[in-house]
This record gives structure tokens, C-alpha cells and sequence, in this order.
């Protein structure tokens, strides 16, 4: 999701702050992309969640494991619990509008932040 974010956002000169592990950073081929195509680098990934979510007009969220992932999902719950934008972390009070993909059961919402400003 994180790199449809970024070159959606791209089109339409949103600049948009990501949050999530190191090791969920943006895909270079994104990056690429956008250089390929002259578009701007116009965004911003943190694993800070409160820097990515600062100053944000929209905060969106993405489910923390898929259909099909489902043995994965105790570790990714532990994983990503910093990034959820509701409970203790209470991101949403920075942002005067929330987008979430939802899927059944509250712990698997929330995988990050993907903020436009």
C-alpha cells in the first residue's frame, strides 16, 4: 500500500509522511519510478509514528495481516503495535480525519500511518 500511496500522491502534489519498521521502508522501484517519470520525491518515511503523523490533514491505516497470513499475525501484532492509530498510541488526536482498511477483528487494523498534508 505504502508505494501506491506514494505515487498516487505524487499525481496529485499531495506530500505524504509514512511511518512503519525499517524494514517495511518504500521500495526503491518507487522511487525509480518517479525519477524515471520526473515526477517529484515528494514524500516521507519515518519509523517514528508521531513524526509521520504531525501536522497531517488525513491519517490512513492499512490491516496488519492479510488474507492468507494468518500464522504470521500474533508476531505482526507485536511487531507493528507502535504504529496503531487508536488505543494507547491515540494518534487520531493529531488528525482531524482517520482512513482505515479494515478487516475482521481489531487487532489486525492499523499497520501504519500514511498521512497527507
Amino acid at each position: 500500500m505504502a508505494n501506491s500511496w506514494i505515487l498516487g500522491a505524487s499525481l496529485f502534489g499531495m506530500k505524504i509522511s509514512l511511518a512503519g519498521r525499517p524494514a517495511t521502508r518504500p521500495a526503491r522501484k518507487s522511487k525509480a519510478q518517479l525519477k524515471v517519470e520526473g515526477r517529484a520525491l515528494d514524500y516521507h518515511f519515518t519509523s517514528d509514528p508521531f513524526e509521520a503523523v504531525k501536522d497531517a490533514d488525513i491519517v490512513y491505516t492499512d490491516v496488519w495481516t492479510s488474507m492468507g497470513q494468518e500464522d504470521e499475525e500474533a508476531q505482526r501484532v507485536s511487531d507493528l503495535k507502535p504504529y496503531a492509530v487508536d488505543g494507547e498510541n491515540s494518534l487520531l488526536r493529531r488528525s482531524p480525519m482517520r482512513c482505515s482498511c479494515t478487516a475482521s477483528g481489531a487487532r489486525r487494523r492499523g499497520s501504519g500511518a500514511g498521512c497527507a498534508r
